[in-house]
């Protein structure tokens, strides 16, 4: 009989509540007791794939390997109203950001890509608060900035 119940309730156990307690996991700071950071299985396939940077209750970034091989692939970093600010993706699995985008209020206002494999940008999209893209930028001069412009119509 007691085997019986044993078993009865092994067959019961939620397989996503088992997910989460093995992935899902903070780290506190030994002196403060502050939180520091938590990980988690964003695509549900039982292994941790996203740690969250934390000062407190704050996040300070989230880092997310994306493709399983073990490297961080992308970056988010919030604004101070917990809106995305800025990500910062590697595209090509370099190891190294190539892509950045930046929010303002929640909306992409820009993306720019490193296409040489340089680390410096070589062509930026600036888009307007609905969403469009007004403009593209390349030719990228020596302090960042761009020479030429095309507007989008």
């Amino acid at each position: 009989m007691f085997s019986l119940a044993v078993g009865a309730f092994a067959c019961n156990r939620d397989p996503d509540r088992e997910r989460l307690r093995r992935t899902t996991r903070p780290e506190y700071d030994e002196k403060t007791g502050r939180l520091q950071r938590l990980t988690y299985d964003a695509n549900k396939d039982g292994y941790v794939d996203t740690w969250v940077h934390m000062d407190g209750p704050r996040i300070v970034r989230t880092e997310v390997d994306r493709d399983q091989n073990g490297r961080i692939d992308r970056w988010a970093y919030p604004d101070d109203k917990g809106g995305l600010m800025r990500v910062e993706e590697d595209t090509n699995g370099d190891g190294r950001a190539d892509k950045w985008e930046s929010y303002t209020d929640g909306r992409l206002a820009s993306a720019t890509f490193d296409e040489t494999g340089d680390g410096r940008p070589d062509r930026r999209l600036n888009y307007d608060a609905d969403g469009r893209l007004v403009s593209i930028e390349s030719e990228p001069a020596d302090r960042g900035s761009f020479k030429k412009k095309i507007d989008v119509p």
